[in-house]
């Protein structure tokens, strides 16, 4: 696989999996079970503001559809949100049950300095690769339309040529018996 397609999914995969270590960290340092939904909410932020400050590649799509081509934010946030707030669950809960079965466990009751730099250092880490993964997408999607559009326009030069469709010889029908 091209690198220029292997390089978002392994951008996008690992902006995701900076949350994730920061929930196994949370859940291995014995932090607030808070921790869970404020990481879910900075990993769909960092997600959703990366994607808004990159161009958009259906930018040049809206002049010519009538209905705005992209989905209602505040759904897809919603749902981004639940997903991860769920996910990040399950993750932490095995992360503190395997920590309980080696020494005791009891989480913290309220959020600490601790909780606020795993936070800050998931979010400085995920950031930077979310939006060039934004950004570098939008570029690819420009490239992959100017392609596009100058093979299209080729083939409208050689339509545009008469000799370009002449097609010279004789036709001669198969299933008709010769006599």
């Amino acid at each position: 696989m091209p690198l220029s397609l292997t390089l978002p999914i392994a951008l996008r995969l690992a902006s995701s999996l900076v949350f994730i270590i920061a929930v196994i960290v949370a859940g291995s340092l014995h932090r607030s079970v808070v921790m869970v939904p404020l990481l879910a909410g900075v990993a769909t932020l960092v997600h959703w503001g990366a994607s808004r400050m990159a161009p958009s590649p259906l930018s040049p799509l809206q002049g010519l559809s009538g209905p705005d081509p992209r989905p209602r934010m505040g759904s897809l946030v919603g749902a981004r949100l639940l997903g991860g707030t769920l996910g990040y669950g399950i993750i932490f809960m095995i992360t503190v049950f395997f920590s309980a079965l080696f020494h005791e466990t009891q989480l913290e009751r309220a959020l600490t300095r601790t909780d606020g730099a795993i936070l800050l250092v998931a979010t400085a880490i995920a950031a930077p690769l979310a939006l060039y993964n934004a950004v570098s997408a939008a570029r690819r999607s420009e490239a992959i339309s100017n392609t596009l559009e100058g093979l299209f326009s080729q083939a409208r030069s050689r339509a545009d040529d008469e000799s370009a469709f002449t097609v010279e010889g004789e036709v001669i029908d198969t299933d008709k018996p010769d006599s």
